[in-house]
Order: C-alpha cells, then structure tokens, then sequence
C-alpha cells in the first residue's frame, strides 16, 4: 500500500502544478479560457475527491460524505475532459496527452462501476471486467491487500495544457507521461485474468446445500473490527442489524490485547441479549501472540464470559515453540476462571507454510485445545484460490482425523473488485463444501459491515448486499433442520 499512497502523492504534487500553470496559461498558448477555468477547477478538486473514494470504503467514516459519493467520478470526468481536450486540440504531443486520456478513462469506469451498486444499477459484464483489472494492477504493485482495501485509490492526473520552454521540464513531462503510459497497459494486460477471475466463480451457482443435522454444524457472523476502544455506536447497530437479518446462531468478534476495561463492558452489554437467546459467543484475542499476556486472557474471560476464546497469529522461526507455550498456558488460565470455556487457536491464512503449521499443531499436536480454525481468502485468481485452500483443508482434515472441531472464521471475498455476485457464489461453494465435510462443525460469515475491508454483507453505505438473502436461507435451513431432527423419534 505504501507505493499506491506514494504515487498518489506524486500525482497530487504533479497535478498541483499543471492546474497552477494551466490556469494561468495566456490565450496565445491555445488554451480555451473554458479548459484553463476546468484545468484549475479539476485540479482544485482532485486531492479532496481521492479522500472521499477513500473515506467512501469504510462504514465509519463514509456517513460523513456519503451526500458526496458523487465528487470522485465527476472529478475523474472532469481530467479524463480535461486531457481529452488537450489530445483533440494538439496543445502538445500526443505522446504527452493520450496516456493521460487513457488512463483518466480507465479510471472513470471504475468509479462509474463502483458507483452503481448503491445506485440498484446492475454493473455491466464488461464494466466490471475493467474495473476487476483495474484492481488486479493495483494489486500487483501493492499487493493483495489492494483488492479489499479502501485507500487502494489509483490516482488521476491532468493533462499538461501548453508546450513548455524549459528542457528539465520536458524531461519531466515525458516521464510521467511514460509512467502513467505504463500503468495503462499494466491494466490492459490483465483484462484476462479479470474476466478469469470472475467467471471462475459460476461453477459454484449449481452447489446446493447438502442435508446435514443442524446440530452438527453453526452458521455464524463475524462483527466489528478488532475491539480496543468502546465500539462505535453505528458500528453495534447497523452489525446487530446484520445479525437479525441472517439470525444469525454464533457471533465471533475480535479483540485487542489491549483492549480498556470500558471496551469490554460495552461489548458485554450488547452481546447479552444475544446470549441470553442462546447464541454461542466466541472472543478471538488479536494481536501477535507475543503481546497476549495472562492479565489479557484474564480481563476478557471475566468481562465477557465467551464460550469459545480463540488465539493466532504464530511467530515463526524460534519463536513459534514459545507461542505453543504461551497458548497452553493460557488455556489453562482459562479453564480455571471459567470451566466450560472451550480454547482455540486461529490460522490466518492457509496458503502460508507457517499457518499450515499453526493448524496442524492446534488439530493434533496441543494439549487443552477444543477448536482449531482457519480462514480462506479469496485472491486475484478468484474461485481458483479458494479451491485451493479447501482442497488443503479436507486433505488435513482426512489425513488425521480426531474430535477436535475446526471453524472456518472466514471466507474472504472481493466484492468491490469481482463483482457482489461473486461475493454470493462464492459463500454458496465454500458454504456447500464445509458442510460435505466431517470435522468442519461452524462457519462465520462475514464480517457483517465495511469498516476495514470492503468485504462485508454491508457496505459502507449502508446497504446489504446481495449475499445476505443467501446467508439468511442458509440459517433458515439448519434451523429448520435442527426442529425436523428433534421431531424424529430416536
């Protein structure tokens, strides 16, 4: 991500100066007194623009300029004008003009693809392609975390509006002209992949969901963002509007180590409806193990009284077998100050050697432990990557099997960046095929809204997703599963 914010202050200092310098252009230059006032009014606009798209990613912060969503496209409109006026008229080379044309274009039709959404509007296939390899590009410069992000903002630039006298400027000019060039066919070339990505995900339309007791399996949700300060008190309720919407049985939320004695109790008050109703409530304690120590464990149990507490992120080398000390030792702890506690750890990512490890260590080799869960996410490569990981998780899974259960606490999806039908397709595969396998007893969806990721049933908006019709089918289902096997005499 750094590179991404990196070029985009490049392009907030370039654009500074082309809208400084174009506004101030003589009419003898060429320059239309309407391109000068565009040129500076685009240029004016365009950083607060980028913060908005940004600010627009996230549910905490996208209330304050959702009445404004609209200021990032009409803003790319205006330099993909902009520099679609200087190519036309030939102010300068057309060397220098069309990269920008073609990669303010190519900009906007992501925004416009973005937009749509929210606006009930179906995103063309094609559209989407775009803005998937828009996406993918980003992602190859910054990495995967780029698919889900809300600061993975690709900048827009203008276009310079008058030839220039001085040598280093021409220089200068070329060079960005060429970077952005660049950019452009970077994005070209993974159209492909794009289309790739999205189609790989409509095997999955024909999975039904097998018949299974509901007893033996849980359909959960994931809410909020790790928990160190009192939660937000939109974030509570537009999550717990979520977890009406698919009644949701089992809640999984996240909290800091750190986390203040008042966080706690917050959080207490509003997951005690829900347990009262006999919703099983699981605490995974964030955070490098390094950094839970026993006074953690012991504040969390006492203010929250989960039912399943769940630790991750190992360290590697020589600090792993300190780790596994570390997590037995806090069972223990756990199990004295509540009894019917269950512990856990969390793989984070299967794809990785040392989370495989983390598994496989917390499945068959560690004393105390009753739960052993990983998370599948969804790449550039789409359906492709999940396959994968379930693929490894059910070879583990009959490779040694045992009693002790393993949750899926997530199934990472892209819906910004592949579209939300992806985003139900995907939950209907992985869903399907956690409940064909034996030792797999729970799911979490999730996680319920947009605050760090673009990945939730709700997005920053405001607005459900698509998914959540088939997450509530799905609970629907086990729970009626659950009432015909209690009907059945034994």
């Amino acid at each position: 991500m750094r590179l991404v914010l990196a070029f985009g202050a490049a392009a907030s200092l370039w654009n500074i100066v082309i809208a400084s310098r174009g506004a101030r252009a003589s009419g003898a230059s060429g320059a239309h007194p309407v391109l000068r006032a565009l040129t500076a009014l685009v240029g004016i606009l365009l950083v607060p623009a980028m913060l908005v798209a940004m600010a627009d990613g996230s549910l905490l912060t996208a209330r304050v300029t959702q009445q404004i969503w609209w200021l990032w496209p009409a803003t790319v409109a205006g330099a993909t004008l902009q520099a679609a006026w200087v190519a036309v008229r030939r102010l300068v080379s057309p060397l220098l003009s069309v990269p920008f044309v073609l990669w303010n274009a190519l900009l906007l039709l992501g925004a416009v693809s973005r937009a749509l959404p929210d606006l009930h509007v179906v995103t063309p296939e094609w559209l989407g392609v775009v803005s998937a390899a828009l996406t993918h590009a980003v992602a190859a410069v910054a990495g995967p975390v780029a698919l889900t992000s809300p600061l993975a903002v690709a900048p827009a630039f203008l276009a310079p509006a008058a030839p220039s006298r001085w040598r280093p400027v021409e220089l200068v000019r070329a060079g960005a002209a060429a970077l952005v060039g660049a950019a452009t066919i970077v994005v070209l070339a993974e159209v492909p992949s794009a289309r790739a990505a999205i189609g790989s995900y409509a095997r999955y339309g024909a999975e039904r969901l097998p018949d299974r007791p509901a007893s033996d399996f849980t359909l959960g949700l994931r809410l909020l963002p790790a928990v160190e300060r009192t939660p937000s008190p939109q974030a509570l309720r537009l999550d717990m509007a979520v977890a009406d919407s698919i009644e949701t049985e089992a809640m999984l939320v996240e909290v800091a180590p750190s986390a203040a004695a008042a966080a706690l109790d917050s959080l207490a008050r509003t997951l005690e409806p829900w347990r009262r109703d006999s919703v099983l409530v699981a605490i995974r304690l964030g955070g490098p193990l390094s950094l839970v120590g026993s006074e953690s464990v012991e504040r969390v149990v006492r203010h929250l009284h989960p039912d399943v507490l769940l630790f991750g992120a190992p360290a590697t080398g020589d600090g792993r077998a300190g780790d596994e000390e570390r997590v037995v030792q806090h069972a223990l702890l756990a199990h004295r100050l509540l009894p019917s506690l269950r512990v856990g750890v969390v793989a984070s990512a299967v794809d990785a050697d040392r989370e495989r490890e983390w598994f496989d260590w917390g499945r068959t080799r560690a004393v105390g432990l009753a739960v052993v869960a990983v998370e599948l996410r969804a790449g550039a490569d789409g359906a492709a990557d999940l396959d994968e990981q379930m693929a490894w998780l059910r070879q583990r899974l009959a490779l040694a099997p045992n009693d002790r259960a393993v949750w899926i606490t997530g199934i990472g999806t892209v819906p910004v960046a592949h579209g939300e039908a992806s985003q139900e397709l995907a939950w209907r595969g992985m869903l399907a095929a956690s409940m064909r396998t034996a030792g797999i007893r729970a799911v979490f969806a999730g996680p319920a809204s947009d605050v760090e990721t673009m990945t939730g049933i709700r997005d920053a908006s405001g607005r459900l997703r698509p998914v959540v019709r088939f997450l509530a089918g799905a609970s629907r289902r086990l729970r009626e599963g659950r009432d015909a096997a209690a009907a059945t005499p034994p």
